[in-house]
């Protein structure tokens, strides 16, 4: 695609590329940015590696996108869930409802990291 006469990728091949050329714990920042962000989605990250099934790096590029999860919010809190995994620790509870004893919606947590 070009852009003002400037080739650039899709958000999801760009995407790929960078999970398949650095570590987990960048690649799934990248992905949880995007996915947050609304940039991709699922289905279209699921296109970009049959379109691209042949090039170096795709398993660990899976395994980091397969990780990755929309409701992070942060930087922080997607590299707190990479050392958490790799801790063997269960998976945190990304966003909840905060909700009063009588049940009534107070609202959702503000998360930084």
């Amino acid at each position: 695609m070009l852009v003002e006469g400037v080739p650039l990728t899709s958000v999801p091949r760009t995407i790929v590329d960078v999970a398949r050329t650095v570590g987990i714990e960048q690649a799934v920042v990248v992905a949880d940015a995007a996915l947050e962000a609304g940039l991709v989605d699922e289905a279209a990250l699921a296109a970009a590696f049959a379109r691209w099934s042949r090039r170096p790096g795709l398993p660990a590029a899976r395994r980091a996108i397969g990780f990755a999860a929309r409701g992070g919010g942060s930087v922080g809190v997607s590299r707190g869930r990479v050392a958490i995994a790799r801790a063997g620790l269960p998976a945190p509870l990304l966003q909840w409802e905060v909700r009063r004893a009588d049940g009534t919606f107070v609202g959702l947590p503000r998360l930084t990291g």
